[in-house]
């Protein structure tokens, strides 16, 4: 297929949906979109004001690959097929019923699946992921809300705001300042950190499940944890 180049106007808005074809998106210096696999001609394309950019594949099971510029926004949506972006992104909106999501670099970032997992590297703002079955892991946010049924959502380096929700998969919070963290599960196993020095204010609720609290108790920020039968674990990082 021969590479498509449409020009943008302003700043780039690219929404794309497949049924079971993969999804690409990088973004890298320029100032215009390279369809490299998904559309062959404009018919193909929805274009909008302001730099948006709509592709339809005509078989909804091609894989599509487009490179676009740094700080787009991108909103995508597949049936059974992986979507990975590479690069930096703006506002980023994905969801997929049984495809693998990876994002390297957004400033926003919404994402669903269903039994896939998510992986985020860098969430500049807030991440609002949610999946059934699927593992979400997140390097690096500022703030997080994550809901899960049964995988498990590992969220590394926050600064801001957690808040958890999960059926039976663990859930494992490493704060990185005094931020807010409420995380709630029936019967996964919570472990939270924060940095030494940080005193949150704990409340912690279990029914049947051990609880230990090794921080001390402060004011410094709230915490609070809720599970049914689920171990608890509130400590400083090591």
């Amino acid at each position: 297929m021969t590479p498509l180049t449409v020009p943008i106007a302003g700043h780039a808005d690219l929404e794309v949906a497949t049924r079971s074809g993969a999804i690409e998106i990088i973004a890298e210096e320029r100032d215009d979109l390279l369809i490299e696999s998904g559309a062959s001609s404009t018919s193909e394309l929805e274009l909008g004001d302001l730099g948006r950019v709509v592709i339809r594949p005509r078989r909804r099971s091609q894989a599509v690959v487009v490179r676009c510029p740094v700080g787009s926004d991108v909103s995508a949506a597949t049936g059974s097929a992986p979507i990975q972006l590479r690069g930096s992104f703006g506002r980023v909106r994905l969801s997929t019923r049984s495809g693998r999501i990876d994002v390297e670099r957004v400033d926003h970032f919404a994402a669903r699946a269903g039994p896939a997992p998510i992986h985020a590297e860098e969430v500049r703002d807030k991440a609002r992921l949610s999946t059934k079955s699927g593992a979400i892991r997140v390097d690096a946010a500022r703030a997080v809300e994550t809901n899960t049924v049964s995988g498990t959502a590992e969220l590394c380096c926050v600064q801001g705001r957690v808040r958890a929700r999960s059926v039976s998969g663990a859930i494992r919070v490493q704060m990185t300042t005094d931020g807010d963290l409420s995380a709630k599960s029936v019967s996964g196993r919570i472990h939270v950190t924060y940095p030494p020095g940080v005193r949150p204010s704990t409340r912690c609720r279990t029914l049947v499940g051990r609880t230990t609290i090794e921080t001390d108790e402060g004011a410094d920020c709230r915490c609070s944890v809720a599970t049914v039968s689920g171990q608890v674990t509130v400590a400083p990082a090591v």
